[in-house]
């Protein structure tokens, strides 16, 4: 997922794009086996992967820019399809 979102930054592409939506919907749904995400607990984990420097790091492999995409990427999906 990492990887495809990469693909998509690096391609300008904004992160309402299907695409990069159908990228989230997996991510949430991988971390539906877990625990179920509201809107605001969503909200939560993607700004921790933008705060926790461990998060940042295994996730943004060297490009912050990334973590900051995926942040902003799970905001919209948060925002347009959970309660």
């Amino acid at each position: 997922m990492h990887q495809g979102l990469a693909g998509l930054l690096a391609d300008g592409v904004a992160v309402d794009d299907d695409r990069v939506q159908q990228l989230i919907d997996e991510h949430y749904h991988v971390t539906s086996l877990f625990w179920t995400p509201t809107r605001q607990t969503y909200l939560g984990l993607a700004q921790t992967y933008q705060d926790d420097e461990r998060f940042a790091r295994n996730i943004g492999g060297g490009n912050p820019a990334l973590v900051g995409y995926l942040r902003d990427a799970m905001g919209v999906y948060a925002t347009t399809r959970l309660s």
